[in-house]
């Protein structure tokens, strides 16, 4: 055996013999056995080598007890997910069932209906669905005759369309109301088109505002021309198909003017808004069609008289006498046509 450090050797020790043998007594040698346990040095660097599965089966409990643990740990996540995941679905089905029954049946008091959403659709959470608008039949048959006209459609603008028939202009609400601080009145029974309008022409003189309401009966032929041109014709003007714009009858000859009224139960009468014929191709039935342009007129630009038909005591108006019923100018820019009224009888 071979001892690293030796310096415990100048240290006094005192060994204790434990046996000692005389077998050999003829040398008379004396031999001294020794167990290494009781010399060998306490603080010795001598270190006995290690067994692996010694150290394994030591810490084996520990080892164990990690191994659960961390199963434990994975096998508690997967449940939560699943149990996620189920609960993500059943909110799905639950709020796609709810929206189909509620959404095919309610119609709100402006006859607007939610269209019916079918749960095997797949819907996008935050979008929220279209609302289907239910057009009124007068409105669709007046939208119908004015595609039949082929007219441009930049033309038109429908964020001013608007029916007033009995159903969408109820017979409570009110006859006249307030426009550019005068009277308007409500042309009860007729169908308006939207017409386009210039933004800068709004913008400028605040038409919505300050801009009174008035009507012009006229042809489709004139109608077109004055859209086209985006001003109002007078008499002697070439129109779009290269007729003259001639004087109505009743009118003083050689004044050129344009006639308005703030009731459209006077520009209506069929000498100036003439009649023509309209074959429906949705519910084939033929009809008698007016039009009149709804205006916006700038205030003092116009001069004011009396009926010119020869109505005499007649009631034209219940609420414009016939004395006030009919405008004139000779300023184009002071008009600005804004619907295009439709009445199918």
């Amino acid at each position: 055996m071979k001892i690293q450090d030796d310096s415990w050797l100048n240290e006094s020790t005192t060994i204790q013999p434990t046996e000692i043998s005389t077998e050999f007594s003829e040398s008379n040698i004396s031999t001294v056995i020794i167990d290494p346990t009781t010399w060998l040095p306490t603080d010795s660097t001598v270190k006995p080598a290690t067994n692996l599965w010694s150290n394994l089966k030591q810490h084996l409990p520990a080892l164990i007890g990690i191994v659960v643990g961390i199963c434990l740990c994975v096998i508690l996540s997967v449940c939560i997910c699943c149990c996620c995941r189920r609960r993500r679905i059943r909110k799905k089905k639950h709020g796609a069932s709810y929206r189909t029954h509620s959404d095919s049946e309610s119609v709100s008091e402006d006859g607007i209906e939610l269209p019916t959403i079918s749960p095997k659709k797949k819907i996008k959470s935050p979008t929220i669905p279209a609302k289907k608008v239910r057009i009124c039949p007068q409105m669709a048959l007046a939208k119908e005759f004015v595609e039949s006209l082929d007219w441009d459609s930049v033309l038109f603008d429908s964020s001013h369309d608007k029916c007033y028939c009995n159903n969408c202009y109820p017979a409570t609400w009110a006859n006249v109301t307030d426009a550019g601080g005068q009277k308007y009145v409500i042309p009860r029974g007729w169908v308006r088109i939207g017409l386009y309008v210039d933004a800068a022409t709004v913008g400028v003189n605040d038409i919505w505002n300050k801009w009174i309401v008035t009507f012009h009966g006229t042809s489709l032929l004139a109608a077109k021309s004055i859209l086209h041109n985006r001003q109002f014709c007078l008499p002697g003007d070439k129109l779009i198909d290269g007729t003259l714009l001639g004087i109505r009858p009743g009118h003083i000859p050689d004044k050129k003017h344009i006639y308005t009224s703030p009731t459209i139960a006077y520009s209506s009468l069929p000498v100036y808004s003439a009649k023509s014929d309209f074959n429906s191709s949705k519910n084939y039935c033929a009809y008698k069609v007016q039009v009149v342009l709804q205006c916006r007129q700038k205030p003092n630009t116009y001069s004011v008289q009396g009926e010119t038909i020869d109505a005499r005591t007649t009631r034209l108006c219940p609420f414009i006498p016939n004395s006030e019923v009919e405008y004139f100018t000779e300023i184009r820019g002071s008009l600005v046509a804004y619907g295009l009224l439709v009445k199918l009888i």
